[in-house]
This record gives C-alpha cells, sequence and structure tokens, in this order.
C-alpha cells in the first residue's frame, strides 16, 4: 500500500520535462500527420523458436511469405491467432510480427518527423527501411522516436515492429485481467520543421480567493536543433504567439512575445494570461477553451500547437475535495479500456457508449484500472465532463518494488503517464 501511495504522490507532485512525443495537437500545415493505422503484413509467432525464425523480417531480403493482412490497431488474439491468455503467462509468450509500406509526400524532405505509437502491449522494437529505431517496454503508455534520417520522401518505406509480450517489465503491464498481444491503439507520422519546433504546452490554472477570476499559466517548450557555431537560418532570434479562445470560438486573449537566440536543450517560454470571470470546468458544465500556441519565424507562423483548456481548480483542504472551491462528492466506478468484440483496441464509439451509459446512471467519477486509457477517451472525457482518477500501469509490478532492477520501469510509466495526460482537466487524480 505505501508503494501505490507513493506513487499517488508522485502523480500530484512531477513536473516533468517532456521527451519529444509532443504533448498538445501539432500543427504545421495541411498534412502534418500521416496516419499509419491501417492493413499491415502480421506473422504469428506462438513459440520461441518461431519468434527466432522470423527474427530478420526487418530486412530488406527478409521472406514474407508467412505474413497475412491484419488491422492495426486490434489485438492478435481478437483476431484468431491465440486464446487470450488471462493474468501473467505461465508459460513462454507469443510474439507478433508487423511490417507495412507507405509512401510519404516529397513536400515532407528536410522537415523532423517523429514516428508515434499510442499504445503496443507489451514491448515494440522498432525497424524503418532495415534500420532499428529502437525499443519501447510499456505495454499502456504512448511513445515516438525521431526517424527524420531514415525515410524516404516520394518513394516507399518499410516499417517493421517486433512485438513481445513477455519482458523483464512484463508484469508492470499484466493485471488480474486479460494480456492481449498487439498494435492496438492507432500509429502515425507527424511532420514538423527541422530548425525549431514547439516540442510540448503545459497548461495550469489557478482561481482568485473568490472563484471568480483566473490565472492561466502556460508553458511552452521550444527546441532549437543548432549547435555552435550557429548559421543563421531561420534567423537566432523569432516570435511566440498565444491565442485563447472561448468555448464558443470568441478570441478573449492574444500575446506575441519575441524570442532571444537559444540553441541545444531547448528553452521554456512562460506566459500567464489573466481572465475576469472565466467560464469554469466542471463535470457538469465542461467548459472548454481552446488555447492555440504559434512559432513565428520572420513574422510567419512555422508551427504551431493547439491545447483545449478547462478553468478548474482541485483542493483538499481539511479533508474535502473541491473543484473550483465547491465540495463534490465522487460517485465513481472502475473501467477497462476494453470491449468484447475488439479487445483493447477500442473505438470512439465505445467510449461514447460508455459514457453515455455512466452519465446516464448518476456516474461522475471513472478509475482508469489500472493503466490510461486511449488518450481519445479522456478527450472525450473533457468534452462530455467526467471526473478521472488517471492511474499509472503499475500491475503486478508493485509485488517487486523492493528490487532496483526495476527502477525504471516505474519511472519510465509514471513520467509517460503524466505527460500525456496532465493538461486534461477531467483528470483530478
Amino acid at each position: 500500500m505505501r508503494f501505490r501511495y507513493l506513487l499517488l504522490l508522485v502523480l500530484l507532485c512531477i513536473t516533468p520535462i517532456i521527451e519529444p512525443s509532443a504533448i498538445g495537437q501539432a500543427e504545421s500545415g495541411p498534412d502534418a500527420n500521416f496516419s499509419l493505422s491501417g492493413t499491415w503484413q502480421f506473422a504469428f509467432a506462438p513459440h520461441a523458436a518461431d519468434a527466432e525464425a522470423l527474427s530478420s523480417f526487418y530486412k530488406p531480403s527478409a521472406d514474407l511469405k508467412a505474413f497475412h493482412n491484419t488491422p492495426v490497431p486490434s489485438n492478435w488474439a481478437m483476431q484468431g491467432y491465440e486464446e487470450p491468455v488471462y493474468k501473467p503467462f505461465k508459460t513462454e509468450a507469443s510474439e507478433g510480427f508487423y511490417t507495412r509500406t507507405f509512401t510519404l509526400p516529397v513536400a515532407w524532405n528536410g522537415r523532423r518527423v517523429l514516428l508515434h505509437f499510442g499504445g503496443v502491449w507489451s514491448s515494440a522494437e522498432v525497424w524503418i527501411n532495415g534500420t532499428n529505431m529502437g525499443r519501447h517496454d510499456s505495454g499502456f503508455t504512448s511513445f515516438a522516436m525521431d526517424v527524420s534520417k531514415n525515410l524516404l520522401f516520394g518513394a516507399e518505406n518499410c516499417i517493421a515492429v517486433r512485438v513481445r509480450q513477455e519482458t523483464h517489465d512484463y508484469l508492470f503491464d499484466a493485471n488480474d485481467d486479460w494480456s492481449l498481444g498487439g498494435i492496438y491503439r492507432d500509429v502515425w507520422l507527424e511532420s514538423m520543421p527541422a530548425t525549431r519546433w514547439i516540442t510540448n504546452v503545459e497548461v495550469q490554472t489557478t482561481f482568485d480567493y473568490q472563484f471568480r477570476d483566473a490565472d492561466l499559466a502556460i508553458r511552452a517548450l521550444v527546441n532549437d536543433s543548432r549547435t555552435w557555431p550557429m548559421k543563421a537560418d531561420p534567423p537566432f532570434d523569432y516570435e511566440m504567439s498565444f491565442r485563447l479562445s472561448a468555448p464558443d470560438g470568441t478570441v478573449v486573449q492574444e500575446r506575441t512575445l519575441k524570442v532571444a537566440l537559444h540553441s541545444g536543450n531547448g528553452r521554456d517560454i512562460p506566459v500567464t494570461m489573466r481572465l475576469a470571470n472565466p467560464q469554469p470546468w466542471t463535470a457538469e458544465t465542461p467548459n472548454l477553451y481552446t488555447l492555440r500556441v504559434g512559432l513565428l519565424e520572420e513574422g510567419k507562423v512555422a508551427h504551431w500547437r493547439t491545447v483545449p483548456v478547462g478553468f478548474r481548480q482541485i483542493s483538499t483542504a481539511n479533508g474535502v475535495f473541491r473543484i473550483n472551491g465547491q465540495a463534490v462528492k465522487l460517485k465513481g466506478v472502475d473501467r477497462h479500456d476494453e470491449y468484447p468484440e475488439v479487445g483493447r483496441a477500442t473505438r470512439p464509439q465505445d467510449w461514447l457508449k460508455d459514457l453515455q451509459m455512466m452519465k446516464a446512471a448518476n456516474i461522475n467519477f471513472i478509475r482508469t484500472s489500472h493503466y490510461p486509457p486511449a488518450e481519445g477517451f479522456i478527450d472525450l472525457c473533457d468534452k462530455m465532463g467526467m471526473y478521472v482518477e488517471d492511474e499509472v500501469p503499475m500491475g503486478f509490478g508493485g509485488d517487486h518494488a523492493a528490487d532496483p532492477s526495476f527502477m525504471a520501469a516505474t519511472a519510465l510509466r509514471v513520467f509517460k503517464t503524466v505527460a500525456r495526460d496532465r493538461n486534461h482537466p477531467s483528470i483530478v487524480v
């Protein structure tokens, strides 16, 4: 129990520096994102010997006769390749091998490109055009990889992903529930300027003592890839624009700042906007403002991100849980991000159905047992009004808290959960 309370305190207190998996919806032109969800080629390896036989599948010369069409996102057990496994594996775990080809626009040449995965259970090793991009061992957290230097533009590319279910850390992703392997959330590529870009935007709202007026504190992290000696292309100095729109679309505040030269590790650009009597966010009044943060090069927007903003403040003074100063009673349920037809590859219609039924039953609080759900579900909680406890995926890994070899697995899952979801007003714990 003390281990769980420690993680809760970390969730409440941590202020992370976000890795390049980009917080806030990215936009840098009409083709900023390129979806890789859809039909992939897939081969199933039920045993270690089968996996070893497929281990060279990422090479251009690999024989893919054993591969068949499969949808991504999906879980391979839901496609009939094996019986779903309940709880941790008692014998060796199966593996899955995925490939697909794609062609990117020529206009993306020379830009920075990130490869995003919404979720892969429970380990993903990735190759682009035969080159290893790295590995992510955490089944319920999103992740990204910089693949800019390994892509072809206007020509065919090949992505290959080896999905393992059993790793040193996989017990963190195993609960009193089904273990379902596969690329089960969306995959996409994100394009942005190669020299300077907005890595992420963080927001926090604080009301005055009367809970009438409020401050919106903004932190925009801007990275510049250049190192000394630097060439002035684009120019060293630049501008940042901040525009906040009300729920009805009316622009309520705008600000533009000049930013001096920096390089290497990037720079946080802090801005605070004071609003008179903003519309508060609660589960009953889910008022969402929209913040648009832009990076301007020579007066023109080169990159921007948008973040929904809910003006809400949480307090627990004197042991009373309050939203915007008002005591709130939480009537909640546990929810698995899982559906009988699709396993963990849940869809917008599944999220909407769950929330509609919960609100009809006067439920106002969800515990995301036992991991962060698809971010689209949290987006819908923001829009429809639902309080959420966002759980760090600890699973049966908590039983190994005394083993220092699991420290990295713990830190990764805490960091990634907070980094992805900290801006959502619906998340109150």
